[in-house]
């Protein structure tokens, strides 16, 4: 059993008063021997020295353990019969992490002491009395006017100074996520999702760019990313193993850095730390707060800017379609135009749905006004005061944009904050939660001090004598963007199955998949295509391509138009080159090639070229019977059992081409590496004629118009290489 020391004698309000001083010297003393001889000086500490022999150990671990009594915890901990070395060992190694990570602060000591705040009152970033909260002034995305293609423009002309963060830490646990065969829990990037896992497709995004400017520059380059993995399930290692098993996705495995997230203790109402066992703590990831401090810390932040990454993108694993058409590179772009020091992407939010929001924030201050563009926790809004309220009368749409955690950082500015703000945006979140204890099943709010990796823009203020209008409060260091929903978020974070709303759901993201897939089709490539119906067991159709294909719908419409998919049609294409045009699909069509964009090397890694599988059809019918609706297909995770399909399989640099006929049955078609396959109606009869590839036979060149348009234009080759 836990030992609340929240008696009659000791309330919380008397523990604020007492670790408040020795927080203060604990952060002012120097070395590990200057803490131990703060806390030697607590009535706790040397109480319980007098009567428990504590033999020779690391001073980092003695300090561990003094902190431990110093904030009432040992009794919970400790064995009953004394101190026992054995029994510690099952969480020393994390609080000599916690401690060694939250020393800014004061250590354990000083982690305790927030919660305990927490747990006596709200702790606000801001004064109540003298702040106010406005709608963010931000650059619309919603429709590609000049100034987003700008932006797009500068996205992919500064690429080669990006980089990504993706925090892959979190517990995941209302996804409740497990291996099909071992029943082992699994972190959310494991999740596979349409095929693939999570991780895999925010690394296809990456890839996908990176070919981009390939295409518009003739220029080889690697973006780097950095992941931030934690303890929680096994976390770090098993996607450590997931990028070896894959081979590090073609990529370099020097491009790919990893920093681990501490574990913190997890404490009841009364500020007791919860035990899983007579001697084992409860101990769940701190929030994604921390991962500037860990980049930092760990040198991560240091080894990006010695590869030329001067900022980065920050995504989230459970939002695949982030990166949806122009989205996240008008995003960036609008950060690298201007050089901004920190960015939020956001959309419209309903009023009362449990998200986070973006606001400026009003502080009135002696001389005049600072402001600042920064978010806030929906769990916060008592706290501070905010009103969730419409924008217009009778919107369902609310005045505060939804935070969706997609931000663009730049790393000059982050390290300066980090003096300013190791551990932004601080919170308690209490949930009721039930959990195995020493004494069987407990069910009771519990919580952890957590922090939020948005908040460190709270650091990022311009003031001014007078209040700012519109036009300044555009051009402060962060700046924000809104796009449409449906392309900015869609999260995987409750469990799959039979919920009352898919929302928030892995179905629910495929659903907004296909709406977006819709869009592209129907409003950009002029097909004709059914109605999205809300069944996603059901889909009305399926339409999925590579990243690469794209990634924008202005370019996937130049190699995509016209055509029609009947209800229950399957197109699916992964490639990258193709000309497709008039395609009248009833069944299944799958185009796969194992070059999507390049070559991939004898060291395993890709690289971006032309050599490449190709497709061209014009005025071409499939007809078959597509997929097997009478199977338990689960189309959102990619399982799909067809009964007839049409696969056209391209092997290494090969092409095929199609005009005026129609393909019917199943049918499974194979170019080898190096030949050409064209298909046509002679006498009345399909003919299949193979011939050998002679060079590239041609290529889409990509190049901006004055206007920022992208224009792609197909040039072709004579069998000696000149262009025709």
């Amino acid at each position: 059993m836990t030992r609340s020391f929240t008696t009659s004698r000791e309330t919380l309000t008397e523990e604020l008063d007492l670790l408040l001083p020795l927080v203060k010297k604990l952060v002012q003393a120097i070395s590990i021997e200057d803490k131990i001889a703060v806390l030697d000086r607590e009535k706790r500490v040397w109480e319980f020295c007098a009567k428990t022999f504590l033999p020779d150990m690391p001073k980092i671990q003695e300090l561990v353990i003094k902190s431990v009594v110093a904030i009432g915890q040992n009794e919970s901990l400790f064995s009953k019969d004394g101190f026992s070395p054995e029994k510690i060992q099952t969480w020393m190694d994390n609080l000599v992490v916690l401690e060694e990570f939250y020393k800014e602060i004061g250590g354990i000591v000083g982690y305790h002491l927030a919660l305990v705040q927490f747990l006596c009152s709200p702790q606000r970033r801001f004064p109540l009395d003298k702040v106010r909260y406005h709608a963010p002034v931000g650059y619309d995305l919603s429709s590609p006017g000049y100034d987003v293609k700008e932006a797009i423009y500068h996205a992919i002309d500064k690429m080669d100074g990006i980089s990504e963060m993706y925090p892959v830490g979190g517990a995941a646990d209302r996804l409740k996520l497990q291996d099909p065969s071992t029943k082992e829990c699994l972190p959310a990037a494991l999740l596979v999702f349409l095929g693939k896992t999570m991780l895999e497709h925010l690394l296809d995004d990456v890839k996908a760019r990176e070919y981009l400017y390939y295409k518009i520059k003739g220029e080889q380059i690697r973006i780097p990313v950095a992941m931030m993995t934690s303890q929680e399930k096994d976390n770090h290692r098993k996607i450590v193993a997931l990028c070896e098993q894959n081979n590090w996705f073609s990529r370099s495995k020097d491009a790919f850095f990893f920093f681990s997230q501490p574990s913190v203790p997890v404490v009841d109402k009364s500020g007791n730390w919860i035990c899983i066992d007579s001697s084992d703590l409860l101990l769940k990831p701190g929030g994604h707060g921390v991962i500037w401090k860990l980049a930092r810390d760990s040198g991560v932040i240091e080894k990006l800017q010695k590869l030329g990454a001067k900022k980065a993108i920050i995504r989230q694993i459970n939002n695949p379609i982030s990166s949806e058409d122009y989205g996240l590179l008008a995003f960036s772009g609008y950060g690298l135009k201007e050089n901004r020091r920190f960015g939020f992407a956001s959309c419209e939010r309903q009023v009362k749905a449990s998200e986070g929001v973006n606001v400026i924030v009003e502080e009135e201050v002696e001389g005049g006004f600072c402001y600042s563009l920064t978010s806030i926790e929906y769990c916060d809004f008592a706290t501070y005061g905010i009103e969730d309220v419409p924008a217009r009368e009778m919107s369902p749409y609310s005045k505060f944009p939804s935070n969706t955690n997609l931000l663009f950082a730049d790393f000059d500015s982050i390290l300066e904050a980090l003096k300013q703000s190791p551990i932004p945006g601080m919170l308690a979140n209490f949930k009721k939660v039930a959990f195995l204890s020493p004494g069987g099943i407990r069910e009771e709010e519990i919580g952890r001090l957590e922090s939020t990796m948005q908040n460190i823009a709270d650091c990022f203020k311009k003031c001014s004598s007078d209040k700012m209008g519109a036009d300044a409060l555009l051009n402060l260091d962060s700046y924000i963007t809104f796009n449409a929903r449906s392309k900015t978020i869609s999260v995987t974070k409750k469990e799959p199955g039979e919920a009352a709303s898919p929302l928030e759901t892995p179905e629910g993201c495929f659903l907004d998949v296909l709406r977006n897939k819709k869009e592209l089709l129907e409003s950009h490539c002029g097909f004709t295509v059914p109605d999205v119906n809300s069944n996603f067991r059901e889909p009305s159709f399926l339409f999925l391509h590579d990243p690469a294909l794209g990634p924008l719908y202005s370019v996937i419409r130049q190699k995509i138009f016209e055509g029609s998919l009947t209800f229950g049609s399957e197109l699916e294409l992964r490639i990258a080159e193709c000309d497709i045009k008039g395609l009248a699909l009833d069944g299944s069509l799958r185009i796969l090639a194992n070059r999507i964009t390049g070559e991939v090397d004898e060291a395993g890694i890709l690289r971006y070229s032309e050599k490449v599988g190709r497709c061209t059809l014009k005025n071409v019918s499939i007809r078959n019977l597509g997929i097997d609706r009478g199977k338990q297909n689960i189309f959102w995770q990619g399982q799909i059992e067809r009964a007839e399909s049409c696969e056209i399989i391209l092997q290494g640099e090969s092409e095929l081409i199609a005009e005026n006929v129609m393909l019917v049955g199943n049918l499974k078609i194979v170019v080898e590496d190096g030949l050409r396959l064209k298909i046509e109606e002679v006498d009345g009869k399909i003919v299949y004629t193979k011939e050998k590839l002679d060079g590239t036979p041609w290529i889409w060149r990509y190049k901006f118009s004055s206007d920022y348009d992208l224009e792609l234009q197909k040039v072709s080759f004579s069998a000696g290489g000149e262009r025709q």
